[in-house]
C-alpha cells in the first residue's frame, strides 16, 4: 500500500468575497487573543479598498493542505521602502507541525517572488507577555521565535513597542520583539540605527496609522499615540549605534533590548585583554590545583601531566562554542593525549647500548669523577696508590 503525499497550495484573497476568505478569518479569530486581534471588519474593509487608496499592497492568504483550508497569513508590502510586514501567520491546531509551518513559509516566499515584489527586509512583531510588571518570554512565544529562526529570521536587539490596535484596545500596547529576515542579505547580522528606525517608522506611520485612518474622528489622536512611541524608541537608541540581529533574544526586562554600539579598536582591545586575563587566571588556578594534588597525594608526575591535560581539554572544549580559535588548541591537546596515556612510550626511544671503546671508558670515568684526570695512565697510578701491593 503506497502512501500518498500531501499537496500544499497557497491562495491569495483579492477581496472579502473571495472563496475561503470568511473561513480563513474564522481560523484567525479562534487562535488569537483579544489583546492581539485586529477587528475582522477592518480586515474585510481593507481587503476590498487597500489597492484603491495606496500604491502599496495588502496581502491576505489562505493555506491549503489536500484542498482543506488550514492556515491564514496577512501581510502588507510597502513599495518605496521595499519592506514586507507580516501581521498574522496562523495554522489550525490539529495541523501544527514543523513541516507544515516550513511548507507554509516556503509557499509564501515563492508567491512573493512570483508577484515580482522587490523586498529588502521582511519583518514581524512578536509580542512579549507581561507578568507582575516583568516582561518574560512565555513558552508559546519562545516556540514561535524558534520557528521563525528556523526559516531565517533574527531578533533585532533594539527596543520595540507594538502600538495599540485602535484607541480602545489598551491591552494591545505591549513590549515586543521585532524579527527581521534579510532575504537576499542573509549574510548581514546587523543593521544601522537609521535603517532600523526607518523600518519602525514605516510600520508605525504607513501601516498602523494608515490602517486606522478609516476612523476619521480618531486619526489625530492615534497619530499622537504612534508619534510618542516612535520618539520613545528613538531616545533609547544612541547615535551611531549598530543594531545586532542575533537570531534569538535574551530578554528579561522591559521593552529595552540591548543595543550593540559601534565596535571601535579600543573596545576590541579591552575585550581581547579581558578574555586573555580570564584564560590566564583559569590556567594558573588549574596549575595550583595540580601542584596541591601532588603535595597531598604524592602521585607520579606523569599522572599529574595527564590530569592537567584533561583539565585543559575540558576547559578549551567549553570555550570552543564561543571562541572558534580555541578549537585549534583543542586539536593539539587531542593529538598528544595518546602519548601521555602510554607510560612505556618514552622507554622505546632510549638509545641502544653501543660498543665499549677507550673513548667511552674515558667519558664514563670523567662522569664518575669530573674533577679527576682524564689520562688513563694517571688514573692507573692513582688506583695503585690507593691500593698498594706487597713487594716480595
Amino acid at each position: 500500500m503506497t502512501e500518498t503525499r500531501a499537496t500544499y497550495k497557497l491562495r491569495r484573497f483579492t477581496s472579502s468575497t473571495s472563496p475561503g476568505f470568511a473561513e480563513a478569518l474564522r481560523i484567525y479569530t479562534r487562535y488569537f487573543p483579544a489583546s492581539l486581534k485586529t477587528d475582522t471588519n477592518e480586515i474585510a474593509y481593507w481587503a476590498d479598498h487597500y489597492a484603491e487608496c495606496f500604491e502599496d499592497q495588502f496581502l491576505p492568504f489562505g493555506f491549503y493542505v489536500n484542498q482543506a483550508l488550514i492556515g491564514y497569513a496577512q501581510m502588507a508590502y510597502f513599495l518605496k521602502e521595499r519592506l514586507l510586514v507580516i501581521d498574522y501567520l496562523v495554522v489550525e491546531k490539529s495541523h501544527r507541525r514543523p513541516n507544515i509551518f516550513l511548507e507554509f513559509v516556503e509557499h509564501l516566499r515563492t508567491t512573493i517572488d512570483r508577484l515580482g515584489l522587490e523586498v529588502d527586509y521582511v519583518v514581524a512583531e512578536v509580542g512579549l507577555q507581561s507578568h507582575n510588571g516583568i516582561d518574560r518570554i512565555d513558552p508559546h512565544t519562545r516556540a514561535l521565535l524558534r520557528l521563525l529562526k528556523s526559516v531565517g529570521f533574527g531578533v533585532a536587539k533594539a527596543p520595540y513597542i507594538q502600538p495599540q490596535l485602535g484607541l480602545t484596545n489598551k491591552e494591545s500596547r505591549t513590549p515586543a520583539a521585532l524579527v527581521i529576515d534579510t532575504r537576499e542579505r542573509s549574510a548581514v547580522r546587523q543593521i544601522q540605527r537609521e535603517t532600523y528606525l526607518g523600518i519602525v517608522r514605516t510600520i508605525y506611520f504607513k501601516h498602523y496609522l494608515r490602517w486606522y485612518s478609516i476612523y476619521a474622528d480618531e486619526k489625530i489622536q492615534y497619530n499622537r499615540h504612534v508619534s510618542e512611541l516612535f520618539e520613545e524608541i528613538v531616545s533609547k537608541i544612541p547615535d551611531g549605534a549598530v543594531i545586532a540581529i542575533n537570531g534569538f533574544p535574551r530578554l528579561n526586562s522591559g521593552p529595552s533590548v540591548s543595543v550593540q554600539v559601534v565596535d571601535t579598536e579600543l573596545t576590541r582591545f579591552v575585550r581581547t585583554a579581558l578574555v586573555a586575563f580570564g584564560i590566564l587566571g583559569a590556567l594558573c588556578a588549574v596549575t595550583g590545583l595540580v601542584l596541591l594534588i601532588k603535595l597531598v597525594t604524592d602521585v607520579s608526575y606523569r599522572t599529574l601531566v595527564v590530569v592537567f591535560a584533561l583539565v585543559l581539554f575540558a576547559f578549551f572544549a567549553l570555550l570552543t562554542p564561543f571562541y572558534p580559535s580555541a578549537e585549534r588548541v583543542l586539536d593539539h591537546l587531542v593529538s598528544i593525549m595518546p602519548f601521555l596515556a602510554q607510560p612505556n612510550r618514552v622507554a622505546r626511544h632510549r638509545r641502544k647500548p653501543g660498543k665499549i671503546t677507550r673513548r667511552s671508558v674515558q667519558r664514563s670515568a670523567k662522569r664518575r669523577d669530573p674533577l679527576g684526570p682524564s689520562n688513563p695512565k694517571e688514573e692507573r697510578r692513582q688506583q695503585v696508590e690507593r691500593h698498594p701491593t706487597t713487594q716480595d
